[in-house]
This record gives structure tokens, sequence and C-alpha cells, in this order.
């Protein structure tokens, strides 16, 4: 169980991980800024590596049990909507959870024992997307089609946390939506 010193830690790291990553993140700055002292939190996790393994293991559960419930199986009645509830259900998971996705993206194996979320999230979208009956006639590859509608659905929010680019980032989706609806009819 984890006691809410642990959590407030916890939580600041992700965020300092997913700014500096594993090696600019000091362990000092992630203490000072939850509001403790460094020698808390070295009692509590021993080192920077088991502090930023407990982060990425208690995010990848999160994330995992989120995007699962995303794949309901559901019969629609057209493939506008399909593709309205899904994108818009996966924009929601990715910007809730930007920090770890973040992290798992630009950290290598030797810092993260979280696996391989990315491969796992284009897999399982993949599937679910080909077993629409909607789809079924389909000559798309769902496993592409997923790999471009995550990488999209990244772009925009991490513009949307920036500012740089886009002016309206629902329109963006909103015309994302139209253009996959027409390819895939």
């Amino acid at each position: 169980m984890i006691n809410k010193t642990e959590e407030k830690i916890m939580d600041t790291a992700l965020i300092i991980f997913a700014k500096k990553g594993y090696l600019g993140a000091k362990t000092k700055i992630i203490a000072e800024e939850a509001g403790f002292s460094e020698m808390t939190l070295f009692r509590k996790f021993q080192t920077k590596k088991n502090l930023y393994d407990r982060v990425m293991e208690k995010n990848q559960k999160k994330v995992f049990n989120e995007y699962q419930s995303l794949f309901i199986e559901k019969q629609y009645e057209n493939l506008d909507d399909f593709l309205s509830n899904l994108i818009n259900s996966i924009e929601l998971l990715i910007e809730n959870n930007f920090e770890y996705i973040i992290i798992s993206m630009h950290e290598g194996p030797e810092q993260s024992s979280s696996g391989d979320i990315n491969n796992y999230m284009i897999k399982e979208l993949g599937n679910y997307i080909g077993r629409q009956d909607i789809l079924k006639d389909s000559m798309v590859d769902f496993d592409i089609f997923a790999f471009n509608l995550i990488t999209f659905l990244y772009f925009v929010i991490a513009d949307k946390k920036q500012g740089k680019l886009f002016k309206d980032h629902d329109d963006v989706i909103n015309k994302f939506i139209s253009y996959s609806t027409r390819c895939i009819d």
C-alpha cells in the first residue's frame, strides 16, 4: 500500500521524469518539489532507479486498465460514430496520462521496467478495430491505422500542451475523424 508521502513523491517524480528524463531528473529537486527532504525520498525508495520503477509500474497499471476499458464490445450503427467515440476516448486517455506516455516513448529499456506499452497499445487497438462488424469488409491494415491514430493524437495533445501549431485542437481531431471515415469507406 502506498502512503501519502510516497504518493506525493511519485506524482512529482512522474512530472519531473517526463520533463527532464531519467538522467536529467535530480532526486533533490523531486523531493523539494514534493515538499520533502531528499533523505525522506531515499528512506521511502532507497534509490532513484527504485523510485523510477515504482512510478512507471504504478502508471503502467493505470494506463493498461484505462486502455482496456475502451474496448467495450458494442455495435455501432456507422463508422463515423465508432471512430468519433474511439478517437475521443483515446484522446482523453493520452491527455490524462501524457507524462507517463512521454516517458515510455523516450526512455530506453535500460531505465524502464515498465515494458513496451507503445507496441501493446497499437496491437490491442488494431485488434479491437478489426473486430468491428462495420469494418469486416475493409481492406485497411488495422495495426497501421492504430499506429497512425495514436501517433496523430499524441502530436495533437503535445501541441495542445505547448500551444504552438494548432489553434483549434477539437477541429483538427474532427477533421481527422472525417478524413479517416472517408478513407475507410
